[in-house]
């Protein structure tokens, strides 16, 4: 059977140290990360804290330590932003992208994700909702199994600059 694959070309080349962001919500955190030679910035919009990434990162573009070529930024599109109904609400992905952009102050991503392959109807919607106080999912969420589309959609961000590839998380 014929494999569904898609690959970069050049290869995607990734920084060796990452820093995961979620719970981080300093901008000396992160600015000291960087400084100490972490070069990958992992982040979210569903950790609720890009904006502090932002500060840290115009921080250490000013101060010198870095340039933005020299980080690689990854976030990660929310399941309240996916294609609930095609060809109605594609806008909800660039919404979507281009909030994080503005809250990292930046012009690009250089990895765009999908958080998980599942979409939430309600655009409201954020975390600890989705779940109950267990951690099991909520049932009155209204959710359904929703890739496609969405992929399609992130995947015109490439042509238009606002990311360089784009993937799946979980």
């Amino acid at each position: 059977a014929e494999k569904n694959m898609s690959t970069t070309s050049p290869p995607l080349s990734l920084p060796p140290i990452g820093l995961g962001t979620f719970k981080t919500s300093t901008t000396s955190s992160i600015y000291h990360a960087v400084k100490s030679g972490y070069r990958l910035i992992d982040c979210a919009a569903a950790y609720s804290n890009q904006e502090a990434v932002g500060d840290a990162l115009q921080q250490l573009f000013e101060d010198g330590v870095v340039t933005r070529d020299d980080i690689f930024v990854v976030s990660k599109l929310p399941n309240t932003h996916h294609v609930w109904t095609e060809g109605v609400d594609e806008g909800r992905v660039e919404s979507s992208l281009k909030d994080t952009l503005k809250e990292l102050k930046l012009d690009r991503l250089d990895l765009f994700l999908m958080h998980w392959p599942f979409a939430f109807e309600d655009v409201n919607l954020f975390y600890p909702s989705a779940r109950l106080s267990d951690g099991s999912p909520n049932p009155s969420v209204s959710m359904k199994c929703e890739y496609k589309s969405t992929w399609d959609a992130m995947a015109r961000f490439r042509d238009l600059g606002l990311c360089d590839e784009i993937g799946v998380r979980t």
